[in-house]
């Protein structure tokens, strides 16, 4: 089944092609590598553990999931971090809440869809 796109290709001269775009580009000759690789930090994350691992609401936290019962919904721990099922938890005590939402709310990677959308993106990953 067609799609109804009707197009030519033509081949431009670099002096006639104002608008060099990277399909019309000539690569170097040699193996192409890359001169960066990004990728996200979660800074976040070590200030949790610092939580855990210092502050007493934390350290009660963490040692109240290590000793819970292991019902689908009680916190467990891993990697000194806490989680209700596949959730992170966030206590409210690590006041790192209003700093992930603001995050979420101005992510460039997500865009900014609104207070709703966002705060179910934040539901959806953290509890």
């Amino acid at each position: 089944m067609l799609m109804g796109y009707n197009f030519e290709i033509f081949y431009k001269p670099g002096k006639d092609n104002v608008v060099v775009d990277s399909l019309s580009r000539v690569l170097p000759l040699g193996d192409p590598t890359f001169a960066a690789v990004s990728s996200p930090v979660l800074i976040f994350l070590d200030q949790l553990h610092s939580f855990f691992t210092s502050h007493p609401a934390g350290q009660k936290l963490l040692s109240t999931a290590r000793n819970s019962s292991n019902s689908p919904k009680s916190l467990r721990e891993r990697s000194n971090l806490l989680h209700v099922g596949d959730h992170l938890f966030i206590p409210p005590q690590s006041g790192l809440i209003p700093q992930l939402i603001i995050e979420l709310y101005s992510s460039l990677l997500d865009g900014h869809y609104g207070l709703k959308p966002t705060m179910a993106h934040f539901a959806a990953t953290f509890i």
